[in-house]
């Protein structure tokens, strides 16, 4: 009678036991298939968002691929369809805009020739000018006491800037026939011609302009010994018979820069300049100069990189002084540029010639004169 009521018993409970499996494995066929539910319209989601920037890219590169061919046509013979020059205006809808992908080559190849473009901050804008307003001593900080909050607040020398930016122009002219061989090189062509001219153009004036009708250079403002007010470079003086560095002086540059600046400083001196740095040695018999070992980076002085421009000073004999800058250049100088590049194709003022009228506005100015130091050298002529 017991083992009857034992396998009774043992029967209910595997029966009770085999419902509730069956139960929980309905629930978890029940969640797997919503989970399997989510993971597919989340997969749809995303597969819509790629096609969809797939898409977006796509069209992007249509566009861009018909106004270059819409470009060369244009400068290949000038004559374009309503919709392609409808395409290639500018904002100004007088002048025709160079292509996303001529821009990026011209603007490349600005950099490579234009070493002020290498060193210099350089901002886009939309309009006329850039306004900044910069603080002549420096960011106000210090400890305040509670009790007299505003009071012993000194007032910040602040200056308002305005850096105007100048159109400047190039006109390379060149034959149809020369224009009908060079078939798709015609877009290298102009991209070369005009970057050789107004690379020229711009670092001549990130240096040496005045400020009318031209950027601001950074030589244009006096250069002075001893404590420089705002508007003036400090420079170490160095007065020799011949055109030759001394290895201290270079040491004096280094040193009169402020902490802060040091870790992104950089020289900027001429050709001339530079053969007479490579030949100084330390105390120890090695050459302060350093020779690149990686293709495409400078070589450095004292551990920072050296930028040749042909439009520093020169050191030679003939010229009274000469300067070499070093300086955190990004903080020194600000480039502003305005929109793109635009160009007019013109076959008629320079027959038999086909003339190309590109402009570009642009301008520039020191906005930050204790950030860059100078080494002056005077030569004592006999």
């Amino acid at each position: 009678m017991e083992n009857v009521m034992e396998n009774r018993i043992d029967r209910k409970s595997i029966e009770f036991l085999s419902a509730d499996h069956a139960a929980i494995l309905k629930k978890f066929d029940t969640a797997v298939s919503d989970l399997e539910k989510s993971l597919n319209k989340i997969g749809g989601v995303m597969e819509n968002s790629v096609n969809y920037e797939n898409q977006a890219m796509a069209v992007k590169q249509y566009e861009e691929n018909t106004e270059y061919k819409a470009f060369l046509k244009y400068l290949t013979n000038g004559e374009i369809s309503q919709s392609e020059k409808s395409r290639m205006l500018s904002r100004s809808n007088s002048e025709y805009r160079i292509p996303v992908q001529t821009i990026a080559q011209l603007d490349n190849q600005m950099k490579y020739l234009c070493p002020m473009r290498q060193l210099a901050k350089i901002t886009q804008i939309s309009g006329n000018a850039l306004d900044l307003l910069l603080d002549k001593g420096g960011t106000d900080a210090g400890w305040m006491v509670c009790e007299n909050v505003g009071e012993n607040c000194a007032v910040q020398n602040l200056v308002h800037m305005q850096i105007p930016v100048h159109q400047m122009y190039s006109k390379p002219r060149t034959t149809q026939k020369i224009l009908d061989d060079f078939g798709d090189g015609v877009a290298d062509w102009i991209v070369s011609k005009i970057t050789q001219k107004m690379s020229a153009l711009e670092n001549k004036a990130f240096l040496h302009g005045n400020g009318e009708n031209e950027p601001k250079g950074i030589l244009s403002y006096p250069i002075v010994e001893g404590k420089a007010s705002w508007g003036e470079i400090e420079c170490i003086a160095q007065i020799a018979g011949s055109p030759e560095i001394e290895r201290e002086d270079l040491f004096k540059v280094v040193s009169s820069l402020k902490a802060e600046y040091l870790p992104n400083a950089k020289w900027l001196m001429s050709r001339s300049a530079l053969i007479a740095i490579q030949n100084i040695k330390d105390s120890q018999g090695k050459f302060l100069w350093q020779q690149s070992l990686v293709a495409g980076a400078p070589s450095c002085l004292l551990g920072y990189p050296i930028y040749i421009s042909d439009d520093m000073p020169e050191l030679s004999k003939k010229d009274a002084s000469a300067h070499v800058l070093f300086g955190d250049f990004q903080a020194v100088y600000q480039i502003v540029d305005r929109g793109d590049p635009s160009i007019l194709r013109d076959p008629y003022s320079a027959k038999p010639f086909v003339e190309f009228y590109v402009t570009k506005r642009t301008g520039g100015d020191v906005v930050n004169f204790e950030a860059i130091k100078a080494l002056k050298i005077e030569v004592s002529i006999n």
